[in-house]
Order: C-alpha cells, then structure tokens, then sequence
C-alpha cells in the first residue's frame, strides 16, 4: 500500500478561492448538488497502473479524475479546451498554437507552465502507445510560460481530435515527474509519481483492491457549460474508491447488496432487475463499443465480390443486433468506425447496401465462382458483443448455400491466428465507437499491416483528405464518399453499436448516460 505525502499548498486563500469555483460555479439548474461523501465504483478493470501514456489499457474515466489533457471531448466528440483555452492555425496550416489556462495547479502545488507541457510531449513521443500518431508533428516550441506551438511537416485538419483522444492520451504531468520516470513505459505505478491537474488526486492504490481519489481543493475549473468531458469538472463527492471486480455477475452483486454505488458494464438482462428495485436504477449508455464482420479478399472464397456482396445484400442487421439484448441496448449501424458527433451518417446507403435481401444474396452466390468449399467463421467466446450474433450469422451463411463451418476459440487463440490469412474465411470482431482517425486506416489494413484487396488508391486519397484538409466541410464529404467505398468493395460488415449498462444506486444524481462514465460531477443525496 502505497500513501501520498503532497507538499504545502500556497496559501489558505488560494484554498479558499478555489473551493468557491468548485461549488459555486458548478450548480445545475434543476437542483442545488449535494457536496461531501464517499463515491464507491465497481469496476471491470484490473486498474494495475495509471499510466495514460505508456499503455491504452488505462481506463478513460479513471485517469480523467487526475490527469488532463489540452483538450478533450464535448458531449458531440467535438475538441474542446481543458489546458488550453484556446487554439489557432497559421494560414499554411503547419503551426497550431496553444494558449494555456493561467491559474492551473498540479496536485505537488506547483503551478503548471508550457515547460511541463514540453517535457510530457516529450514522453508521449518517446514511450506513448499513440506516439506513431502524432508523427506529423516535426517539433514543439515554447513561446512563453502559457503558450506553445506545434510544428507539422503539412497541413493536419486532424490534430484537434487528436489530441483530444482519451485512449493513451496526451496528458501533462510535472517535468520533475517525467525526468523521474525517464523511458520506463510503465512508470507510474507508485502513488506519489501520479500527479496532474485533475479535479481528484489520489491517495491510496491497492493493486487489485481499490484505488483512492479524493478531492483536490485547489483544482481551477475550466470555463463553460459542462459537456461531455469539457467545461467545470464537478467535485461534489470527498472522496472516490474504484473496486476493481473484473466478474460481471459479482459486479452486479454489489450494487444489488448496497456494496458499490455504481456498477459499470453490466449486462442489459439487469436493467428490468435494476428497474423493478426501488433501490438501483439502470441506465443506457451512449454506444461505447461496436461489432462487425471482417471478410478475407486476399485468399479463399471471398476474393469474389460477388460472394462477399451476397452475404452484404442478405444480412438482416436487426435480427443481428437482436441478439445484443433489449432494443435499448443496440442500434443498428453499418457504417465506418467513427465518431458520430463528428460525421453525418448517409440513410440511403443503408437503404442501398443493406436491403436484407436473401434472394437477391443467393442470386449473387449463384453469379459467383463459388463451388462448395469450406467457408471457415472465425469467432471468439470472451467477448460477449463479438459472440452473440454467432448463430445468427452462421445460419445466413447456410441459407445462402454456403458451406460454413463455425471456428470458436478463446481471445488469446483468437489474436494469433488471425493474422494468419489461410486459417478463415470470414472473422467476427469488435472494438470501440468512439476512436482516432487512425482507426479509419485500420479498417483499410489487415493485421500484417498489408492493404486488404479491395482498398484502392480513392480510399487513400479520402483519407488524406480527412486527415489533412484544415475545411471541415471537405472532411466531412470525404467521410460520406470513404464509407460508399467500403459499401461498394463488401470488405467488411460493421453491424452495429452497443449501449453499455451503468447501475447505480437510486441515491447517486447525475449519473452519466453519456459515451464515458463521468465519475466527477456525480454526488449523493
């Protein structure tokens, strides 16, 4: 067990002035907050370290109680300022310039410069997970104690949203704390390395126990309406403990038995139970996660268009979805993997692509080359989304005549035989809804780094286009044409989004409903 020795703040009034913003400020109109209290979480994370650089595995909602980033996420996906206050492009688009807040505290009390920002840059681009993602940018330059600049080799639309992913972010820490940490990649395991500017500090980390947070009483707020996460980061709560209790059925347990005041991840049969106790209250999230197929066009029977726009053409997404739970847990979306406060999603390409057509996809088996073989269906059993519309999938397949095989196995036998393009024909998958733009490439890429057959040269140039152009406009069309690409080619089928569950306990207000479990912000009655 570790503890924190924090050093003398600067002065009672400067306690007594921040307290003021935190409270004072951060009233919602419906109701005045309660302040004071323990907030106990049962989460689905290990939560081994917290370290957001070094690894994507932090949890997102955990380390924005301590750590911050220039900017972060609204309630639409859109950049917004939490470190910086505000932003700006030079003309040819090759230097973003940065006004940081004035006021910002870490948690040692020692007041936050550009020269943190520096030296965290600095170790993002050193050990970062996301380090390869920011590669345009060629260097950084501090102008003064609250402004730097971020040079690229050429125009980078992009950077915003960049910077503002939470999965492996770009946060800043003290540049004491980072020369401590030199290259370690895990670094940040001791409770006095985790220092940042967040609303909450933390006290005590218990490996697979409990990590504790309490509030820091010198936290400048950012200015605003609160938003997703951007804008007043409320601190109503003393004091938060995240359990980490990785079993989903123990998870639910707890919040039944009084044990957690919050429960995360759980599944959607539990919203009814949730529903009918007076005591617990379900809650729908916004899609956090998404399921898909993925078909193999380099070998095999599904290098015929046809044979992959059979299976496009007759698949019922909703009967997929289904099996996702209650209609509130899923929707329907096939579309590219992006963020859809940032892009339109076009209906008539559903209507289009996706007609749930079974005579028409046998019409198409019937065009193709296809002449009875084997169709391997590679899925996996520890992810629940990913295995669920299994049996849905195989009997479509059957009833177009293909003689489809299922291939279960678990994730770690899973993550190494896809690489290996001769053991599948068609896989199934899943990840996150909400994700940098380098996820966009990723759906152009196998897992040996190769372009998929059917990507051409257009599908690059859109990207670049999404990438770099500084119009939005421009961006925003070529998202619209990158996803009629995908359409056209048949090279995967994204099926839809999943709602996490939240539970709470009917004494917790404010509970999120949003993408990410906003832990600030919530207090008790």
């Amino acid at each position: 067990m570790h503890h924190i020795a924090r050093k003398p703040l600067r002065s009672l009034a400067l306690a007594v002035a921040a307290m003021a913003l935190a409270f004072g400020t951060l009233a919602h109109a419906q109701e005045t907050p309660n302040v004071g209290g323990t907030l106990t979480v049962g989460y689905h994370n290990s939560l081994q370290v917290l370290d957001v650089m070094g690894t994507t595995s932090t949890r997102d909602e955990i380390w924005q109680l301590v750590f911050e980033p220039l900017i972060t996420m609204d309630a639409n996906l859109e950049p917004a300022g939490i470190l910086a206050e505000s932003w700006t492009v030079s003309d040819d688009g090759l230097s973003w310039t940065f006004a940081l807040r004035h006021g910002v505290t870490f948690h040692d009390g020692q007041p936050m410069t550009a020269a943190d920002v520096e030296a965290s840059f600095e170790r993002l681009m050193t050990i970062g997970a996301r380090r390869g993602e920011f590669d345009r940018i060629t260097s950084m330059e501090v102008v003064d104690d609250h402004t730097v600049v971020f040079h690229t080799d050429g125009p980078w639309g992009a950077l915003p949203e960049t910077f503002s992913m939470p999965s492996g972010a770009f946060v800043v820490h003290p540049a004491w704390v980072v020369e401590e940490l030199g290259e370690d990649l895990m670094g940040i395991v001791q409770v006095d390395l985790m220092i940042g500017t967040g609303p909450y500090q933390v006290v005590e980390v218990v490996p697979g126990e409990r990590l504790v947070f309490e509030r820091f009483d010198f936290y400048t707020q950012p200015t605003g309406e609160p938003s997703g996460w951007a804008g007043p980061r409320g601190q109503y709560v003393d004091r938060i403990e995240v359990l980490p209790i990785t079993d989903e059925a123990t998870r639910s347990l707890a919040l039944f038995a009084g044990e957690v005041h919050i429960a995360d991840q759980l599944p959607p049969e539990d919203v009814a139970r949730m529903d009918a106790d007076p005591g617990t209250v379900g809650i729908y999230r916004e899609p956090g996660r998404r399921t898909y197929l993925k078909f193999n066009d380099k070998q095999g029977p599904f290098t015929d268009l046809n044979l992959r726009r059979a299976v496009q053409v007759a698949i019922d997404l909703e009967e997929a979805m289904f099996t996702q739970g209650p209609e509130e847990a899923w929707r329907v979306n096939p579309f590219l993997r992006f963020q859809e406060g940032q892009w339109m999603w076009d209906g008539e390409l559903l209507e289009e692509y996706f007609p749930a057509d079974l005579e028409r996809g046998r019409q198409l088996v019937a065009e193709s080359d296809y002449d009875g073989e084997v169709i391997r269906y590679l899925t996996r059993t520890d992810l629940t989304d990913v295995f669920r519309p299994t049996t849905v999938i195989l009997e479509l397949l059957r009833d177009l005549g293909l003689n489809a095989e299922l291939l279960v196995v678990d994730g770690a036998t899973f993550s190494s035989i896809r690489r290996d393009l001769s053991t599948w024909e068609i896989k199934s998958a899943g990840g996150g809804s909400v994700v940098p733009l380098s996820y966009l490439d990723a759906s152009g890429i196998d897992r040996n780094g190769e372009d998929w057959a059917w990507v051409t040269e257009e599908w690059h140039e859109q990207l670049d286009i999404i990438a770099t152009d500084l119009d939005d406009e421009n961006r925003r069309e070529a998202v619209l044409e990158l996803n009629r690409i995908a359409a056209e080619a048949a090279g995967e089928i994204w099926l839809g989004d999943i709602f996490s569950v939240v539970g709470v306990r009917s004494n917790v207000q404010n509970a999120p409903d949003w993408h990410y479990m906003r832990l600030f912000d919530v207090w008790l009655d």
